[in-house]
């Protein structure tokens, strides 16, 4: 499953700096001791403005610090998060990470996403 995220500010101009995180998960996810958070960011107009992993603890805490492309359009953009390489959505009706554990929690195959409002760097907010 992956992790619950949040951003932080969730608007912020570009060029400015964003904080993408998680905290530890209250089940046992056990992403293992290399775990990776594959992070994405997708501007207002749709152009890929971010692709990268991070580390990201067993219990699927995680911590980024982004700063804004100065190249963002400004609007919503989406944000999404999910461990690297590593198959978080059960859909063979068998647990494939942790064999022999009972009670599993199921989980939703829809990849997270969050909106990051991309302000306009030439609005003026003072007035």
């Amino acid at each position: 499953m992956p992790p619950h995220f949040t951003i932080s500010p969730a608007s912020a101009p570009a060029g400015s700096e964003v904080v993408i995180a998680a905290p530890p998960a209250l089940c046992n996810p056990a992403y293992g001791a290399q775990a990776e958070i594959e992070l994405e960011i997708t501007d207002a107009t749709g152009e890929r403005i971010l692709h990268t992993t991070a580390p990201m603890k067993d219990d699927g805490e995680f911590s980024y610090r982004y700063t804004i492309d100065a190249k963002a359009a400004p609007g919503v953009a989406q944000v999404v998060a999910y461990p690297h390489e590593l198959d978080w959505c059960d859909d063979t009706g068998e647990n494939n990470r942790l064999k022999g554990q009972s009670e599993i929690q199921r989980t939703s195959c829809v990849i997270p996403t969050r909106e990051l409002l991309v302000e306009d760097a030439r609005t003026d907010t003072s007035q």
